[in-house]
């Protein structure tokens, strides 16, 4: 108010990286619990799908193919992370360099 900035300037310079700072983090936790929650879905309902694919190596004993599938998850998930919400991390919060 002392600056006297319009709106969206205090928005756009103030608010909203303060807000992303915050946002980022948790946007990390539930893509991470989004995505557990879609592969015990597929695993408990469905017959096709990584989830199934998971269920039935597991009910074999074929642990080869159970740790797999379980790096192919954990793969993706850290390739959506690191690149593609880390560079857009990166870029908002410039202004903390």
């Amino acid at each position: 108010k002392s600056f006297n900035f319009p709106w969206h300037m205090k928005f756009l310079d103030v608010y909203f990286p303060h807000i992303f700072s915050y946002v980022f983090p948790a946007w990390v936790s539930a893509l991470g619990m989004a995505w557990k929650i879609v592969i015990m879905a597929e695993l408990l309902a469905t017959s096709d799908g990584i989830g199934a694919s998971l269920a039935t190596a597991r009910s074999q004993l074929d642990t080869p193919t159970a740790l797999a599938i379980v790096s192919i998850m954990i793969g993706s998930l850290m390739f959506i992370e690191y690149i593609i919400l880390e560079p857009l991390k990166r870029e908002v919060e410039l202004w903390r360099d």
